[in-house]
Parts: C-alpha cells; sequence; structure tokens
C-alpha cells in the first residue's frame, strides 16, 4: 500500500465543508436508495474519478451488491456481486480496512483478470468499508487510471470520514424500513395486514376515479377451517394459513396485493380489473386451494376449500368501507350456497 502526502485531493476546508453536506443531505432522508444517490452525488464533487460505486453488504448471501454505479461500466455492474475476498470490494469486506493501491494488477491480493472484468483500465483504487458499530454494511469503492485524486491523506480522511456517516445514515434507513415492515405486513403469513389494506384500497379507489380504471376486490374465507384446528392443533392451524397466504401471493399478479383480514379470511384487490376478471381469477384460485395438498413437509396432506366473494368499483360501493363490506357479504353467499364456490355481490 503506497503511502504518500501531498497537496493533490481535497483541502482540510472542503473536507469540513463536504462533510457538513453529507451530513445534511443525509438528515434529509430515511430511504436507503435516495442516500445512496444522494451519496454518489457527492462523491461525484469530491473525486472526479473515472469509476464510483457503493456496495451494500447482503447479510443473507454474505456478499456484496453493486447497489449505485457511476462511470462507463455503470450498467454492467449494477447488482453485480463480489463474494468477500475477492476483488478490492471484497478484501475490504473480509478485513475491514482502508485499501489504497496504486496499481490493483500488481497487488498479489487481487484477482487480477476478476480485476481487468470489474476495473478495466482504472488501475488505481481507493477503497474504504462502511461501518457501523463495527459491523460492515457496505463498501465505498473509487478507482481512476492514474492515483493522483488519491494520494494524499487529506483524501483517504475525507472518504473515511463520509464512509462513517453513510454507514450510520445506512443504518437508520434499514432500522425504519424494518419498523414501516412491522407497521403493514402480518408476522404470521408475510402478507399485508388489515390497516395496510384499508389504506390500499382507498388510495386504489381513488387512482380509479382519477383514471376511470376498474377495480375489484375478492374476499376469502377457509372452510370449515376450526375442524383443522381441533383435530391438528393451533400450532398446524397456523402454519396451514401461512402456507394458504403463501399459495394466494403466488397465484396473483405482482400489481396486486393480499392481505389476511384476520383469522382465516383473506383478501386480495385487484387493480385495473373489472367484475369479469376476477371472477375468472377467483375460480383459478379456488380450483388451487381445493386441489392443493397443505403441509406435506409435516405429513400431514391437509385438503381445504374456501369460498370466495367479489365486488367492484364503483358498482358495488362508493367507499373502501362499502366495497369491502359487500366482497364480505358475496363470500357469505358462497358460504350459504355450499361452500367452495364463487359468488359476486
Amino acid at each position: 500500500m503506497t503511502m504518500t502526502t501531498g497537496d493533490i485531493g481535497p483541502s482540510r476546508d472542503r473536507e469540513l465543508e463536504v462533510l457538513i453536506d453529507v451530513g445534511k443531505a443525509l438528515s434529509s432522508t430515511l430511504d436507503l436508495k435516495e442516500i445512496l444517490q444522494l451519496v454518489m452525488h457527492r462523491l461525484g464533487m469530491l473525486f472526479p474519478v473515472s469509476h464510483r460505486a457503493i456496495l451494500i453488504l447482503d447479510i443473507d448471501a454474505d456478499d456484496l451488491c453493486y447497489e449505485v454505479v457511476s462511470g462507463i461500466r455503470a450498467d454492467a455492474l449494477f447488482h453485480n456481486r463480489v463474494k468477500k475476498g475477492r476483488s478490492v470490494p471484497g478484501w475490504i469486506a473480509m478485513h475491514g480496512e482502508v485499501v489504497f493501491v496504486e496499481d490493483v494488477y500488481k497487488d498479489s491480493r487481487f484477482d487480477k483478470e476478476y480485476s481487468l472484468v470489474i476495473l478495466e483500465g482504472d488501475r488505481s483504487v481507493l477503497g474504504v468499508p462502511l461501518k457501523y458499530k463495527n459491523h460492515l454494511v457496505g463498501v465505498i469503492e473509487l478507482a481512476n487510471p492514474d492515483p493522483a485524486p488519491f494520494l494524499s491523506i487529506t483524501a483517504r480522511e475525507t472518504l473515511s470520514a463520509v464512509a462513517s456517516l453513510v454507514a450510520a445514515a445506512i443504518d437508520g434507513a434499514r432500522s425504519y424500513s424494518r419498523l414501516q415492515h412491522m407497521v403493514i405486513v402480518d408476522e404470521l403469513t408475510g402478507l399485508y395486514n388489515a390497516s395496510y389494506l384499508l389504506d390500499f384500497i382507498g388510495n386504489e379507489i381513488e387512482r380509479a376515479l382519477r383514471y376511470k380504471t376498474p377495480l375489484s376486490l375478492i374476499f376469502i374465507d377457509l372452510d370449515f377451517f376450526k375442524k383443522v384446528n381441533d383435530s391438528h392443533g393451533h400450532l398446524v392451524g397456523s402454519r396451514m394459513i401461512t402456507e394458504v397466504g403463501l399459495l394466494l401471493k403466488a397465484n396473483i399478479r405482482k400489481s396486486d396485493i393480499a392481505a389476511r383480514y384476520g383469522g382465516d379470511e383473506f383478501v386480495l384487490v385487484l387493480p385495473n380489473t373489472g367484475k369479469d376478471g376476477a371472477k375468472v381469477l377467483a375460480g383459478n384460485l379456488r380450483r388451487v386451494v381445493a386441489e392443493h395438498d397443505f403441509l406435506v413437509a409435516e405429513g400431514c396432506f391437509i385438503k381445504v376449500t374456501a369460498s370466495f366473494g367479489i365486488s367492484s368499483f364503483p358498482e358495488d360501493g362508493d367507499s373502501k368501507l362499502t366495497v369491502l363490506q359487500n366482497a364480505d357479504k358475496a363470500m357469505y353467499m358462497a358460504k350459504q350456497g355450499g361452500r367452495n364456490m364463487v359468488c359476486c355481490i
């Protein structure tokens, strides 16, 4: 590692100015994507080099992902993954140290062929770990054909100071995201909860009014679910509700949402879908549920059916509550008609 002092790079005054600017910018949002974009913009002002990137640690996969990239290889590298120990950011992630390399192709620590693919002609690299409370959250990687922008100690100190601010902001954004997730998601199924459902229906009704598009709801209730609890116990019943939720989510469009309304009741919201389209989907889902063997991994092979009720906006109600109530009424019509069927209000 070359340690050269010189006047190339940001001055102390410039460092302080940038740190204040970065701090103000990061305090303005809790959205992770916005944070990364803001940092990338500030890094461009401070280090006008040919390659800038922020990689975020994926804890589950134990590797790094290029989340924001600036330079001619941005499209190729975006969401590309780097294993710990491989290339400069991978080495930084493994060792938790700042790295400055004047010529990455001559440094035995790094895979030359892999560096050629990632960096191409950018031989000089400066990288710093993003750490919060001694835990790695990511890496900032800068690269350039010549080492001039990275030679001063001030440059490295400035980037390290920026990295500390960024790491804290990333941790805060993740904590906020987890809190939001807990507020809107049903813990048992991973589907949206009833509170979020009502807000979503209200927003979609406003959208339907604005753009004059259809909107439909499907209310679903499992048939004789009490027998499952009585025969197999409540733990098996809870696992079955989870599996039903996964099955419903796997068989709807990305634009639709599935929510657990309560107990063994589920609601699907179908934007840009009229009653005829909702009937088709409900019919398909009725067959999928009836033909599915539940809790096979537990050795249970439980069969269950469900009753489906459909309502549409605006013909079946002019508010989120009336549309939802009418879907519920239609579901009870299916119950009264013999269960395992689809009814419309």
